[in-house]
């Protein structure tokens, strides 16, 4: 089995007087003949504008071939699809999610499995990250070319993830396919929703008691080939 690893580093540094979190990301990829993955795209979004249809014009922002995820200051207060202050949030969150985009291929009749897990010394951190895998349909290679469609149904049975929150910390698998396809990695810091946990099972918001300290986690996202 070939193995293409992306090593993800954040360091999230929290000062005396306020949560902040600079994230730097790395993203080296090498890979056999067999399968391949192209550079990755970089998108930074509001966290609290909830009907993003398509990231890739505002209110998100195109970060190019950035390697950096600048979640900047940690908050405590909830904002409205507005922007407009909603009241304290009970515990720091980030206001911005970021979307790693991976482009993904395979030929000569093998698959390929892309997983992701993060690590860290901060439980705090760990319990508070999020990834969501996204297939979009609608995704394209280029402005010119065709949208790559719907899943097939023997795709839709090999990602049973897909749109759904998960911890970061666990090992898991962001796309399944024997077919290139456009996939997405969603990272963010979210804050309570009313007061519950509703983004992953086990989930935890940031305490506003968490001690002022340099922060760091590593994501790493594996593709690994596979024989259908």
């Amino acid at each position: 089995m070939r193995r293409l690893a992306l090593i993800i580093v954040l360091f999230l540094v929290l000062p005396a007087t306020a949560f902040a979190a600079p994230i730097s990301l790395t993203a080296n990829a090498s890979i056999e003949p067999g399968t391949a993955i192209g550079p990755t795209v970089l998108i930074k979004c509001p966290g609290y504008v909830t009907t993003i249809t398509n990231p890739w014009v505002a209110p998100c922002q195109t970060l190019g071939s950035s390697t950096t995820l600048n979640f900047g200051e940690l908050t405590t207060q909830l904002k409205n699809t507005s922007g407009a202050d909603m009241g304290g949030a009970g515990c720091f969150y980030s206001p911005y999610y970021f979307i790693v985009y991976l482009f993904p291929d395979a030929w000569g009749g093998t698959g390929y499995i892309i997983t992701q897990q993060a690590t860290s010394s901060s439980a705090a951190i760990l319990d508070a990250l999020i990834v969501t895998p996204v297939y979009s349909p609608d995704d394209k290679y280029s402005s010119e070319g065709d949208i790559q469609d719907d899943m097939t149904s023997t795709e839709e049975s090999d990602n049973p993830l897909i749109n759904t929150t998960q911890l970061a910390k666990n090992p898991v698998q962001i796309f399944k396919s024997t077919k290139g396809r456009i996939v997405r990695a969603h990272y963010g810091i979210p804050p309570y929703k009313g007061g519950t946990q509703t983004w992953a099972t086990n989930w935890a918001a940031i305490p506003l008691t968490t001690t002022a300290d340099d922060y760091s986690v590593s994501i790493t996202i594996t593709m690994s080939e596979y024989t259908p």
